[in-house]
């Protein structure tokens, strides 16, 4: 009951941030993000708990509403912006190794990969048309390099959630 007098006045006010919040969460589940939102809501409205969320004004409960969508606005604004200068703060680093070691990388997978799925057979294929008995044989098979450039492209793009995730 308190999700659909929310979900009403959040259109009313164009709370859009909450809004979307709350439908993505409707369907019996609301969820742990939107549970939080309704707690703030409630709590900003003056409210004992979300299902006396229909005896407040509504002049205060739009006012609630409007403070925790900024609330939310500002919140989002602030991640971005600490995203920006983490990125910023990587680039300008003193020295060029300090941020290219990540792109070198990955276009030396990259390229390990094409010399062993191009290079390879097609050298082969040429030694084998000239007569040859030399044969190129990988280092390293096919499943050990896609298995490391799957461990290097995923610490790479995802390091962080890895280790959030081993932390616990």
């Amino acid at each position: 009951m308190s999700l659909d007098i929310i979900l009403d006045v959040a259109t009313k006010v164009g709370a859009p941030i909450i809004k979307k919040l709350l439908t993505d969460t409707v369907g019996g589940n609301v969820g742990t993000i939107g549970g939080a939102v309704v707690d703030a809501i409630t709590q900003k409205a003056g409210a004992q708990s979300p299902d006396a969320l229909n005896q407040v004004h509504p002049d205060d409960l739009e006012g609630a509403v409007i403070a925790v969508e900024q609330q939310l606005a500002s919140a989002s604004l602030e991640a971005q912006k600490a995203g920006n200068d983490l990125m910023l703060a990587e680039m300008q680093k003193d020295s060029a190794f300090g941020w290219m070691w990540r792109p070198a990388g990955m276009w030396l997978m990259l390229l390990c990969i094409l010399w062993d799925v191009i290079g390879t057979p097609l050298l082969n294929a040429l030694f084998i048309a000239a007569g040859s008995a030399v044969q190129i044989r990988p280092l390293v098979s096919f499943p050990e390099l896609v298995t490391v450039f799957t461990v290097y492209s995923g610490l790479y793009m995802g390091g962080h959630t890895a280790k959030q995730i081993f932390k616990r």
